[in-house]
């Protein structure tokens, strides 16, 4: 059975996506977590398996920072599992990201088709498979992907809400100047998905961003008659707004301060506790996270503005202006993420698919316009190429875990070793399937299907590197070892007590790893009171300077220390277990004096 050009792309993008799926699911799960920004997301999905509170889980009594979507996912992915491990808590962020791939090509897909329309001799349809393995081989998407946060998620939702406006029939919003029913109903729909996932502040990105392409593609007048006019697509805005509203009646005030105010207020207009960076926060954020790619895009740019191919023609006005879309809305998206005071770098991930879609137009329309030859020879080195990739994953895949075995048989790293090998082994076995299964298959393969090949080659040792550094990091930072200290330490007691400032944050990976509820006090209280049947934890800063503040005296102080801290000598970072009676002499003064060495 014959497959038609056009279908021959979808097939290899789902390919693709079948394959970036299998290379993550066999390695997210190896790193431990080893950051708050995980660990805060993780914990609320314990607490929904735990409690079974699924509108608003509180964190030890702390208000989520973000909407709930991710977690319902999360607790949906990992319901039969005995325990939440860290596998369960990243496969959503690993699925939104197969679901983002997916939308990118689609959007590509549906691209080409009205380039082709306008100019018959523009053969780009190539990009729907260029564009999602310039995405895949983007460190900050491939990084975002396999941690367990609500980015992806996010991203996701903004793409589909552009992928949907993409695939409405232009010609209707052109003349009519509406969208179709189907697309209107979608894109709201993913709006609503956005604010689950992010809040108010993320269902605006969507829709800027379309009024933005919308505008330079048919004008704002198009555009402004779209959204004025009342759809019943609106409609699905109830649902955001029945979990907000479900949410207030349990949080209160506490939950409009921290998701309303804080979350989507503070971070634009700035205050404390908000990391607040320059204006031009994003132009080397978008280079460093994308490269090679956003500096090769920079490149492509410049090049086509000295050469004079970025000149409106009136001809074919709208044919320059839908090929250089994905640049409009890389611009409006950073304009509008710049006039936010607080920044980070994981807010660019939803502007990165801009970039793998402009450079694929680039690839696609360099390719098909060059002659048979120059195809043929291409053709033989990426059988080449493919051949060699082959053979260097698993070597490199080979030579990466015996390394790890051998660089780390210090201290406590048995396990760190065995998860270096069982990634090097499941990592390479995939890689080698996915490149030579087709050797097989067809003697002779096309170009298309040696790129594929390569790229999940690539991939696979894109992943290795990442991951192995992840595991590496994760493990030296020694959180598991922790708090297993710190729960053995309280095994008799009846209540973990962590003394804590309010955004500190060093402690949630410790938290989610204890699974079971944590009580906070407030280390800039006036007065902690004391409680023999509990067991407290704080920083060492905190009993050298403020632990006058505790109502009682301090008992069998035990330091906790990570790996690395306890390799470099490091006390900076020492947590600090101990026990108190309300009446006695406290155990805290030979401490201070520097007598207890307890790591």
């Amino acid at each position: 059975m014959l497959i038609r050009r056009e279908d021959s792309y979808l097939v290899s993008l789902l390919l693709l996506v079948a394959a970036y799926l299998v290379i993550q699911i066999s390695t997210v799960g190896v790193p431990e977590i080893g950051g708050s920004s995980e660990a805060r997301e993780a914990q609320v999905i314990d607490v929904m398996r735990r409690t079974g509170e699924f509108v608003l889980p509180l964190r030890n009594g702390i208000v989520p920072s973000k909407p709930p979507l991710f977690h319902w996912v999360g607790y949906g992915l990992s319901v039969f599992a005995p325990v939440l491990s860290e596998f369960s808590a990243r496969v959503p962020s690993v699925l939104f990201a197969c679901g983002l791939l997916l939308c990118v090509g689609l959007t590509c897909r549906r691209l080409a088709e009205l380039l082709e329309r306008e100019n018959s001799a523009c053969e780009v349809r190539a990009s729907t498979i260029i564009a999602p393995v310039i995405l895949a081989l983007t460190y900050g998407f491939h990084i975002m992907a396999t941690q367990a946060m609500v980015d992806m998620t996010y991203a996701f939702f903004v793409w589909a809400a552009l992928c949907s406006l993409a695939h409405s029939d232009p010609v209707r919003w052109s003349i009519d100047r509406r969208l179709s029913q189907g697309a209107a109903l979608f894109f709201w729909l993913s709006v609503s998905g956005a604010v689950l996932s992010r809040g108010p502040i993320g269902g605006a990105l969507p829709v800027l961003l379309a009024c933005g392409v919308g505008t330079s593609l048919w004008g704002w007048r198009c555009v402004f008659a779209t959204l004025v006019r009342p759809v019943f697509g609106w409609g699905v805005l109830v649902l955001p707004l029945g979990w907000y509203w479900a949410a207030y009646q349990r949080g209160g005030e506490a939950f409009l301060a921290r998701q309303l105010f804080f979350e989507n207020m503070q971070r634009i207009v700035g205050g404390e506790h908000i990391n607040n960076e320059s204006w031009w926060f994003y132009l080397p954020s978008l280079v460093r996270t994308t490269f090679p790619w956003g500096l090769l895009l920079l490149v492509v740019g410049v090049i086509r503005a000295r050469l004079g191919l970025f000149r409106w023609r009136p001809q074919c006005q709208f044919y320059d202006r839908a090929y250089l879309s994905p640049i409009v809305t890389l611009v409006v998206g950073l304009v509008l993420l710049s006039f936010s005071s607080g920044k980070r770098h994981s807010y660019m991930l939803p502007l990165y698919p801009c970039v793998a879609i402009q450079l694929g137009f680039v690839f696609a329309r360099q390719f098909h316009g060059g002659q048979f030859s120059t195809r043929q020879r291409v053709a033989r080195g990426v059988r080449s190429l493919e051949c060699c990739l082959g053979v260097v994953g698993i070597v490199f895949f080979c030579v990466c875990g015996a390394f790890m075995q051998g660089a780390f048989r210090i201290g406590k790293s048995d396990e760190l070793v065995r998860d270096s090998l069982r990634l090097g082994l499941s990592e390479g076995s995939v890689v080698l399937f996915c490149c030579l299964l087709p050797c097989f298959i067809r003697g002779e393969r096309s170009v298309r299907e040696g790129l594929r090949n390569i790229s999940v080659a690539t991939l696979g040792i894109l992943t290795v590197c990442t991951c192995l550094g992840s595991t590496v990091k994760a493990h030296l930072k020694g959180f598991p070892v922790m708090a297993a200290q710190w729960i053995e330490y309280g095994r008799d007691a009846e209540r973990l007590v962590v003394i804590k400032g309010s955004f500190d944050e060093y402690f949630d990976p410790i938290l989610f790893y204890v699974r079971r509820d944590v009580e906070i006090f407030d280390a800039e209280a006036a007065q902690v009171p004391c409680d023999p049947k509990s067991v407290y934890l704080t920083r060492r800063s905190w009993i050298e300077s403020d632990h006058q503040r505790f109502q009682g005296a301090l008992l069998n102080l035990k330091v906790l220390r990570g790996e690395l801290a306890s390799l470099s000598g490091d006390t900076s970072r020492d947590l600090i277990a101990f026990r108190c009676v309300e009446n006695g002499a406290s155990s805290a003064e030979p401490y201070l004096a520097g007598d207890l060495r307890d790591a």
